[in-house]
């Protein structure tokens, strides 16, 4: 018995990090921001501001080759 929850927690230990490890390999980056000003032109005085960004994934290199 207790060499069977022994391995088990191994194996589960291991998976864990084997999951966070291929999980460290990816990245998000900002791909593009864009600022958007503008005011209204029906009198009143009313402006609006939007700043929008647009985020992609990316892999991150490997310094050690398999």
């Amino acid at each position: 018995m207790k060499y069977w929850s022994i391995v088990i927690i191994y194996t589960l230990l291991f998976g864990f990090l084997a999951v966070n490890m291929m999980a460290c390999s990816y990245n998000v980056e900002p791909d593009q921001t864009t600022v958007e000003y503008g005011s209204s032109e029906n009198g009143k005085d009313k402006t609006t501001k939007a700043i929008k960004q647009t985020f992609k994934w990316n892999r991150v290199r490997k310094l050690i080759l398999p």
